[in-house]
């Protein structure tokens, strides 16, 4: 957080003087107390004083859980849930343009063995939300699993949350495993002040997921 003061103009009766001074008179020449009159500025400066104060701190991933709501436990399947927790409120637009929060359609796949994440499955959103890698495999095998779903901002809580739907392929699988899911962030994601995303915070749940 920083802290910034500024003065934020002079006080009634500071103004009220100079008026008189300058055009009480017409614009004649008076003779005034100059010493007064500065020192009822210096008064209302020190009376008009306000204090601004904004976030400079970045936000961060808070939480992630992906819930079991279709009619397969422990696989990837219409009707389950993933949600993701953030600090603070999140400018919505930098997850995808012009999203207002209210529900949206985006695509979901649960990638295969996925090399950069130690050939564990993975989840992935064609919008700028970030990675969720599952912490083990079985989720899915070749080709990947891809599924609409739909996306909305609890603005409650500070959570996105993503209802997965139809498959647009499916190859899901099955695990009775308890993975650690890991959150990473996508370095797009920032705050309603435009502050990018802490990508070093990552978010994880040990669960038997979907």
């Amino acid at each position: 957080m920083s802290v910034h003061s500024f003065n934020a103009g002079l006080s009634w009766r500071s103004a009220a003087v100079v008026f008189l001074v300058l055009f009480g008179y017409g614009m004649k020449a008076s003779i005034v107390d100059t010493s007064a009159v500065m020192s009822d500025l210096a008064l209302a400066a020190a009376n008009d004083v306000e204090t601004a104060v904004w976030d400079t701190t970045p936000p961060t991933a808070t939480s992630i859980r992906i819930t079991n709501g279709g009619a397969a436990s422990n696989a990837p399947d219409p009707g389950d849930v993933i949600t993701i927790g953030f600090s603070e409120p999140i400018d919505l637009t930098s997850i995808k343009s012009g999203w207002d929060g209210t529900a949206t359609t985006i695509t979901v796949t649960i990638g295969d063995n996925d090399k950069s994440y130690s050939d564990n499955d993975t989840v992935t959103f064609n919008v700028n939300l970030g990675i969720i890698d599952l912490g083990g495999a079985e989720y899915t095998g070749k080709p990947n699993t891809i599924l609409d779903a739909s996306m909305v901002w609890n603005d409650k809580q500070d959570k996105v949350e993503i209802t997965l739907g139809a498959y647009s392929r499916d190859k899901a699988g099955t695990t009775t495993a308890r993975t650690d899911a890991t959150f990473y962030p996508d370095p797009a994601v920032q705050d309603t002040g435009r502050i990018s995303i802490d990508t070093a915070v990552t978010p994880v749940k040990t669960d038997r997921h979907f």
